[in-house]
């Protein structure tokens, strides 16, 4: 699966950043993170600056 993640880091403002071939995705830490289908961490947001995660 494909998502849009809109991540906000203080006075930087937000950025959005795609990220596929998501397989799963786990919370773990305070942060979300993208596994790939390898097992493979492809995309870390901490939970505290996440503004978005959507599916397209």
């Amino acid at each position: 699966m494909n998502y849009k993640v809109a991540v906000s880091y203080g006075t930087e403002g937000t950025s959005t950043q795609d990220v596929q071939n998501v397989s799963e995705i786990v919370y773990l830490n305070d942060a979300y993170y993208f596994y790939n289908e390898l097992g493979e961490v492809i995309f870390i947001a901490p939970q505290n600056s996440v503004v978005f995660i959507k599916n397209y």
